[in-house]
């Protein structure tokens, strides 16, 4: 597993090597298709107006990548999107672009649900009934530095990319700077001087894998890098370093091999100094105006015979935009091809033809053009996304809209296009009747916008303001007093109130009230194929039905509260209607009472099969240790689960109490505690978390022990710690790097060689934070911080390990948190914060709470506030930083309860839990994040509940084992919560 980051590379640039041009093709398509998670569960197909496939693809791996080159015939297509599952295509996307017609049709994707439509038409006027046309849903967002402290703030911008770029006090602007080594890093020196021989880095006697980053300030004028390696020997052993000016890496160097100093010049702007490049003159990518060799010299290609026509490509490797002399030099090195001609020479395509409405008169090469359509008796509108300029942000279109007839069915019949203004158009011909026009917000700054309808020369406006979120209104072609009909639930107290609704339906769902002696539950079906086969029901020992369905559709997720008698005895009844065996790995769960009573599927070789649950356990199988002489013997159980655990007698003895907290990579792991003889008093494995357990105790005699650590790879135990606990002592162990290392230890004894504490900086904010630190030594570098600097100071008492915290919301809350710490310790958490409303997450694998531990809050050296959780698995407060944030319940003014949440379940999980999201909008989107402990983004995926409890379902079956932290997010709030997964 560990090579798959490497495996995936090379498959990606296997898979993008450019195919050999198809000669005498009008349309010669450059299809490139992406995969990210639950790859095998997407197709796709293009086909033309006659309904022929024209090209498909399907059945990926995840993060697969491949490419294709079709010739297409002019004419009408469409591109049509499946997802099996019908939960979209999670982040999945296709390019399809047509090169040489100046065709570019972007990044396609299917963000939701089992199928979508893409058309696109060829060298011909096309009529579609249906589609998603314009952008294929791409990406909207914007990219760039979201900070307005930064001097490259900008306004448009919606993810931070990282690329902000502070002032310095003394002048100048920040940029980062990273520097790695690899073995003997005590020899490796590296000073930056600016041209007035000021010192503005220096660094020396690094260690072994160390990295660094420090934050400097660079101005105009030229500096000077000196690399040295203090040893008098040649290189820095495979250690570099780069400095990073905003989006631009304008250094990236180390010691060449045969110098045990250098010294080269840059600047900010490229202005003195060494130019970086590619010397060799037979390399297609040789730079004349380099000074020092990069290593990024591309292969010599045999292409002398072929003529100068000079294409435009880009290297796989470094990013680089290449002209090659000729096609043959460009699909030698496996470059990627951008454009026939010179790379200064970049094309610009668009339509040509000054009578079409999306002329634009700087195009070079024809992009496809847009004629306004007959109406043949119809009625011409044009409607137009306009945004409110008078307010900060509104150079942009911020307003969408959509069109439905009274049957709901939605109005496609126009071309959209951006006009000289900047505003979207649709031109299109619409029949008479009345309509719903709905507007809904868009954007992403400013206040309010509007959308302008033209009629027979008049011009109505259809503004959304920004405390709503979408606005229905009647829309009459040709026809008086048209009003909007919503149909929905018009009752406020119902679970799926629609707020747009204008008349009600009847669909009102109202939240299930049990009655005395009931205990209110949660029944879930799933279906895969063959649904109509699968049969359910299930009812109490005097026949009351609680749940009858025989026959469902395929792939269907039926979602139910029910209330269930907590002293009843239940019946389920799993039935194939076909005769056959299983459910065709379908199944079903019911949750009650913080409990999940029954999980089941019909078995592989039974066409029907009966098993009995209850809430109170009188009734069924019950699962657990059978043995009388076992510590936890329940005399109730019927079937042995293997969970029995004995007492241990360790009289003349010290006992022992080991527990394991898992990283990444657990299974490597294995330990060995030796006694001075040399025999194995007691050994263990990573594969304890794998199993379900995570700590167990033993009995040694006292003496003195090497307590022996291994990793079957090679690479360190991945932040797994293994901590002993005897007597008044605790000690946590782990494996930095490599395959082997150990520990002397004293049990009882006094061995005088108890391993010595590990100084370093223990700030997880750190840039140089060192997790396997015992003892702060008061090292801790920080990078500037232009705002608030505020310090997290965690405090535990029992159970450390199993209590963390995460701070999100906001623009700076990502990834800061902690947790997994050692008992009866403090740490802290230092963070660069903008003034903001944050959320704090804490939670306890144990469910028990915090055990009487707490988290301080600090800034500016005064106490801000105190939170701690008193029970359960886990809380969600709120942390105004320099803000005021609604109070929900006059809690502690630093800390109060979020109306918004998860209540995960089952958890921990394997397959599949549901998230049970709780007061969230029902109408609105709500955008899914899972990262793993790391950090690292695994899962992605917005939904919008609707009151449909199945939407809260997130499948893991593709997860690694471990801990997993879920953000929701909905019109500026957030909520957390974790998942295990085994």
């Amino acid at each position: 597993m560990k090579n798959l980051l490497y495996t995936s590379a090379c498959l990606l640039a296997t898979a993008l090597a450019p195919a050999i041009a198809q000669d005498d093709c009008e349309f010669e398509a450059q299809v490139e298709f992406y995969t990210s998670m639950w790859g095998s569960e997407i197709s796709w197909e293009i086909t033309n107006d006659a309904g022929d496939i024209a090209l498909d693809g399907g059945n990926y791996e995840d993060y697969d990548a491949e490419a294709y080159v079709h010739c297409f015939e002019p004419g009408c297509y469409q591109l049509h999107m499946y997802d099996s599952f019908g939960d979209g295509w999670n982040a999945a996307f296709m390019s399809l672009n047509f090169p040489d017609a100046g065709i570019m049709l972007g990044d396609i994707t299917l963000e939701s649900g089992n199928y979508d439509v893409f058309n696109f038409a060829l060298g011909a006027e096309c009529e579609f009934e249906e589609g998603t046309g314009g952008d294929g849903n791409g990406n909207s967002d914007v990219h760039g530095c979201t900070d307005p402290a930064a001097v490259n703030y900008n306004p448009a911008a919606t993810i931070d990319d990282g690329t902000c770029i502070y002032a310095c006090e003394d002048g100048g602007e920040q940029a980062l700077l990273y520097l790695c080594t690899f073995s003997q890093g005590d020899n490796v020196a590296l000073e930056i001087t600016d041209d007035a021989g000021e010192i503005v880095y220096s660094g020396s006697d690094y260690g072994n894998m160390a990295i660094e980053y420090v934050d400097i300030c660079l101005g105009e004028g030229c500096y000077t890098a000196t690399l040295t390696n203090t040893a008098g020997e040649g290189g820095w052993y495979n250690g570099y370093f780069y400095i990073n000016y905003g989006w631009e890496q304008i250094v990236y160097a180390t010691l060449p091999d045969d110098s045990s100093e250098w010294s080269f010049e840059f600047s900010v702007d490229g202005s003195c100094g060494d130019v970086f490049g590619c010397t060799d003159p037979d390399a297609p990518n040789y730079n004349p105006d380099a000074t020092v060799d990069d290593g990024t010299c591309l292969p010599t290609c045999e292409c002398d015979d072929e003529p100068f026509e000079p294409v435009c490509g880009m290297d796989w490797l470094t990013g680089e935009l290449i002209t090659f002399d000729n096609l043959c030099e460009l699909e030698c090195v496996g470059a990627y091809l951008y454009w026939e001609g010179d790379c200064a020479d970049q094309p610009i395509y668009g339509c040509m033809d000054p009578e079409a409405l999306n002329y634009d008169p700087e195009a070079t090469v024809d992009g496809g053009c847009l004629y306004p359509i007959d109406c043949e008796g119809n009625t011409a509108i044009q409607i137009f996304a306009i945004a409110d300029s008078t307010e900060e942000g509104g150079n942009f279109p911020f307003a969408s809209w959509y069109i439905t007839d009274v049957n709901n069915a939605a109005w496609y019949n126009y071309v959209q296009y951006q006009n000289d203004a900047g505003a979207w158009v649709a031109d299109g011909c619409i029949e008479d009747g009345c309509y719903n026009f709905t507007v809904y917000a868009g954007f992403t700054g400013g206040t309010s916008a509007s959308v302008a309808v033209v009629l027979d020369g008049e011009t109505s406006y259809y503004d959304v303001n920004n405390d709503t979120f979408q606005t229905t209104f009647g829309l009459g072609i040709n026809v008086e007093d048209c009003e909007a009909y919503v149909p929905g639930c018009t009752d406020e107290t119902a679970l799926n109130y629609d707020p747009n609704a204008t008349e009600d339906n009847g669909s009102c769902i109202y939240p299930l009230v049990c009655e005395e002696g009931e205990v209110a539950g949660q029944l879930y079906v799933c279906t895969f194929s063959q649904g109509w086969a699968v049969g359910l029901t299930i009812q109490d020992e005097e026949g009351n039905v609680l749940f009858d369905q025989q026959g469902f559709n395929d792939m269907e997720i039926l979602y139910l509260d029910v209330c269930v008698d907590s002293t009843a005895c239940y019946t389920a009844t799993l039935t194939n209607l076909a005769g056959d065996a299983s459910w065709y790995g379908g199944y079903f769960y019911l949750n009650a009472g913080w409990e999940q009573l029954v999980y089941e599927s019909l078995d592989d070789n039974a066409s029907s099969e009966v098993l009995q649950f209850s809430v109170d356990g009188n009734c069924g199988d019950v699962l657990g240790c059978t043995d009388a002489e076992a510590a936890n013997y329940n005399p109730e159980a019927t079937i042995d689960n293997g969970s029995c655990v004995y007492p241990l007698d360790c009289e003349g003895l010290i006992s022992v109490y080991a527990e394991l907290a898992g990283g990444t990579w657990i299974s490597e792991v294995f330990w060995a505690l030796v006694d001075e003889a040399g025999n194995v008093a007691w050994e263990g494995a990573g594969s304890w978390v794998e199993t379900g357990q995570q700590a167990m105790e033993f009995c040694v005699p006292p003496g003195c022990y090497t307590l022996v650590l291994t990793d079957s790879f090679g690479d360190g135990w991945d932040s797994t710690v293994l901590t002993l606990t005897w007597e008044n002592e605790s000690v946590d162990y782990t494996l930095e790097t490599g395959n082997y290392g150990e520990y002397s230890l004293g049990i009882g004894s006094d061995c005088n060689d108890q391993p010595d504490p590990v100084a370093g900086c223990m700030d997880g904010g750190a840039v140089n934070y060192n997790p396997l630190a015992t003892e702060d030594d008061g090292s801790c570098e920080f990078a500037f911080c232009p705002t608030n600097e505020v310090t997290f100071v965690t405090v535990t008492l029992e159970d450390g390990l199993s209590l963390g915290w995460n701070l999100s919301s906001g623009e700076a809350g990502a990834n800061v948190g902690g947790g997994a710490y050692a008992s009866n310790t403090s740490h802290t958490y230092t963070a660069c914060l903008v003034d903001d409303c944050y959320t704090v997450t804490m939670w306890d694998m144990n469910a028990d709470g915090w055990n009487g531990g707490w988290i301080e809050v600090w800034m500016d050296n005064e106490l801000v506030t105190t939170a701690t959780m008193e029970d359960g698995f886990m809380t969600t407060m709120q942390l105004g930083i320099n803000a005021e944030c609604d109070d929900e319940g006059g809690i502690d003014p630093g800390f109060w309860l979020d109306p918004i949440g998860f209540a995960p379940y089952p958890n921990p999980t394997e397959g599949e839990t549901n998230l049970n999201g709780s007061g969230w909008d029902q109408h609105l989107p709500v955008d899914v994040e899972v990262r793993d402990v790391t950090g690292r983004l695994v899962h992605k995926r917005t939904i919008v509940p609707n009151g449909d409890n199945a939407q809260w379902v997130l499948r893991t079956d593709a997860f690694e084992a471990g801990m997993y932290i879920v953000t929701g997010a909905q019109t500026g709030r957030t909520a957390q919560t974790a998942i295990v997964v085994r």
